[in-house]
């Protein structure tokens, strides 16, 4: 707690001919972080079957997208059941565990499917493709006069043109078509059917001038028919396609019923096949021999052990510990779910400070201080352990948040409870008494001050925080730099408050907190900055004020809450009968209102009071997150 994990620098040296094998047990164990081994003279490993596993993904891949129209639909659980019972993701035993293992049955797979498959997607594509020209064809014709299309068949001296012109085109055209005849019929209300006959020697001319205006012919075949007869044929083609298509879908769901869960799990294990060939290709090695490196978490060494010797049998390994290694934040299970909240900033380096701890606390008192009702509170519980418990059971990321809002909740109801605030104002006004310390909207200079305090100490211990790391880092200038002179000046200014006895004292720790920052900002940034960095001190006081916003949410979740109460017993009071139905609905959707409005904009000003005014004194955050070498699987289990 306080500073991630202790991490070790793992150098591995093996038989070059155990190497995928050794990754095959560390990717399934997922113990360390592999890291790219540095250094030229030794050449990189590449993996035998890595082309053929990079092919049969793409086969794999453009098989499964083309099957992925006609996959089992699987039958999603009930609303309820998803909310509260969810099942447990189906996952099937891995029983691949070598490259060649899963590209033998990859290839099996497609040798019987893929070319089926294909000719089968094909024939549907051309069949799709075709009833589109049908129907294009068909909107054509009916546009038509319906005549014998041969009567507008081109002869050797004359030309015969059909298209769609707009018609202010066609009033356009009309001066510069003279020589020719034309007949124009209404389509819709801005386009025209233009039948145009010319001489052959003037077609060209005339192309031109239509292209000018945007006309689009018509491609019609000239057969001895009328429209209405092509037509008709042409549906009669149309529905001869769609029935093929229709068993070629039912060919294709049969197929991809009997194979796409397997097909799924295929996938996945290529996916990791090529995780594994990636992973080797950041070893180093000999003829016989090979390195590999790796971030190893102190706690995995004897697992980490014992998976080597078996994979392997005989090794040698150098442990080390580095400051750039990764961070893995190592706190207790009730503070682990807000290490996502100091992720969002950014995790501590390594050996860094974890303000995690500190955290976890605050944020929950700042949450529940802005939102301050009890009933919200309760009701953020009660909703955060049923997504705990349900939804989130199987959803590490929503589980995880779902802890997060447990805390929140339960500090929202404890603070409620102080602040007298059970829906905001109801039972007071329905004659039932309630307990508590503060009224948000009576002691408002109380809460105010409440909440200035709570900003001085939250800061003071972030300085404070900030100043024993640097001094046990032996960084004493930053220490004093950094946090030293302003922990004096806030400890001048607490004395000050005390009153007249101690003010002299309290000056003296004021003046003498501007002076050492001054000379600090000197010796870092020359004279300028230091005259300019008395200005520092008006921003500092403005962070401790910034913590007004707690006061400034608690009176509007308060207010807002007053005034639904007031609304919905008001409405309650002058509609008889159906009153209390639109007093209900008032009352409910109200308060839904703003436990969400307002739960959320506590949210994002608690995160603010920690990233602006708290972390800036001192976390600089910057680590990189570790990242433990492990299979990515939904649809299979690991074995190894």
């Amino acid at each position: 707690m306080f500073k991630p994990a202790r991490m070790l620098n793992a150098q591995l040296l093996v038989p070059r001919s155990k190497s995928s094998g050794l990754i095959t047990a560390l990717h399934e164990k997922g113990v360390c972080e592999l890291k790219e081994v540095e250094g030229k003279e030794l050449e990189g490993i590449e993996a035998s079957d890595s082309e053929e596993i990079t092919i049969a993904q793409q086969r794999l891949s453009k098989l499964m997208t083309g099957l992925d129209e006609f996959k089992p639909i699987r039958q999603p659980d009930s609303l309820v059941k998803t909310l509260f019972f969810p099942s447990e993701p189906k996952k099937i035993k891995a029983d691949l565990f070598s490259n060649q293992a899963v590209l033998d049955e990859v290839n099996g797979h497609l040798d019987v499917i893929e070319s089926k498959v294909e000719k089968q997607l094909v024939e549907i594509s051309e069949a799709r493709q075709k009833i589109e020209e049908i129907e294009i064809s068909a909107e054509e014709l009916l546009i038509l006069p319906n005549v014998n299309l041969d009567l507008f068949a081109p002869s050797k001296n004359i030309a015969v043109i059909l298209g769609i012109v707009t018609k202010k085109a066609a009033i356009e055209l009309e001066p510069k078509l003279k020589e020719s005849v034309f007949l124009l019929k209404n389509r819709d209300e801005n386009t025209q059917l233009l039948i145009l006959a010319c001489r052959q020697s003037q077609r060209e001319n005339v192309e031109k001038e239509l292209h000018a205006v945007g006309f689009d012919p018509l491609k019609i075949n000239f057969l001895n028919k009328k429209p209405r007869e092509i037509i008709a044929g042409l549906e009669h083609e149309k529905i001869a396609l769609r029935k093929r298509i229709n068993e070629i879908r039912l060919y294709l769901q049969n197929t991809a019923k009997g194979h796409w869960e397997r097909l799924e799990v295929l996938e996945e294990e290529l996916s990791v096949c090529v995780e594994r060939a990636d992973a080797l290709k950041q070893a180093r090695a000999g003829k016989s021999f090979a390195i590999f490196e790796a971030w190893l978490p102190a706690a995995n060494l004897l697992e980490f052990k014992q998976t080597v010797r078996k994979s392997v049998g005989q090794y040698y390994l150098v442990l080390d510990e580095k400051d750039e290694a990764p961070s893995l934040l190592d706190n207790p299970r009730v503070i682990k779910p807000f290490e996502m909240i100091t992720g969002l900033y950014s995790v501590p380096k390594y050996k860094g400070l974890d303000p995690t701890p500190v955290l976890a606390v605050t944020f929950a008192l700042f949450f529940g201080y802005m939102l301050t009702d009890f009933a919200y509170g309760v009701i953020l519980t009660v909703v955060a352990v049923i997504i705990y418990k349900g939804i989130g059971k199987y959803n590490p990321g929503l589980r995880q948040f779902a802890a997060v809002l447990i805390g929140l909740g339960i500090s929202t109801a404890l603070l409620g409870a102080a602040f007298t605030s059970y829906f905001g104002d109801f039972f007071p006004r329905i004659g039932i008494e309630t307990p508590g310390l503060l009224d948000p909207l009576k002691d408002v200079m109380v809460i105010i001050g409440l909440a200035v305090v709570i900003g001085v100490l939250h800061i003071s211990l972030g300085l404070l925080m900030g100043f024993v790391d640097n001094i046990m880092k032996g960084k004493k200038r930053d220490a004093f730099a950094n946090q030293g002179v302003w922990l004096m000046f806030l400890i001048g200014a607490a004395i000050a408050v005390l009153g007249e006895p101690f003010m002299m004292i309290a000056l003296g720790l004021i003046a003498g907190a501007v002076l050492l920052h001054i000379v600090f900002s000197v010796l870092e940034g020359g004279a300028v900055i230091g005259i300019l960095s008395v200005f520092d001190f008006s921003g500092f006081v403005g962070d401790i004020f910034s913590y007004a916003r707690l006061t400034a949410l608690a009176i509007g979740t308060a207010g807002i809450a007053l005034a639904i109460n007031f609304m919905a017993l008001l409405v309650m009071d002058m509609i008889p009968v159906v009153g209390i139905v639109f007093a209900v609905l008032i009352f409910v959707v109200g308060h839904l209102f703003n436990m969400v409005m307002n739960g959320l904009g506590s949210f994002i000003h608690s995160l603010r009071l920690h990233f602006l005014e708290f972390f800036q004194k001192f976390y600089d955050g910057g680590g990189q997150v570790y990242q433990p070498f492990r299979a990515k699987r939904k649809k299979t289990m690991g074995g190894i």
